[in-house]
């Protein structure tokens, strides 16, 4: 329990859910796949995708993620652009495996997701 306090949550016996508001850093990163999820809204909703798509399209940007950190050739420090790109791309592997996630729990039903 004194771990759990320290890190800003804890977690209730019962149902093993944190039942602190999430934490600056998730807050900031929702903020970020938000961002990329509007600037593609043109492209459409998630919901129609089958989970194939979305598993390759994930394996993709998790590539292209391990590119952005490689670029930066494993520093301490890097340049802006190099943070950008890293953050961007994160972003990108973050919102397909929410897609999946989202799209599984409409499936099983009993969801709160509003569609």
């Amino acid at each position: 329990m004194k771990d759990q306090m320290r890190l800003g949550t804890e977690i209730e016996p019962e149902r093993g859910a944190a039942s602190a508001s999430p934490r600056a850093e998730v807050l900031w990163f929702a903020q970020e796949m938000e961002g990329k999820l509007r600037a593609n809204d043109h492209k459409g909703h998630w919901d129609g995708c089958r989970f194939d798509y979305l598993s390759r399209r994930l394996a993709e940007e998790s590539e292209e993620l391990n590119k952005a950190i490689l670029a930066s050739s494993g520093q301490i420090t890097l340049t802006r652009a190099e943070a950008d790109r890293i953050i961007h791309e994160a972003a990108d592997v973050a919102n397909f495996a929410m897609m999946i996630a989202d799209n599984a729990k409409r499936l099983r039903g009993g969801g709160d997701t509003e569609r």
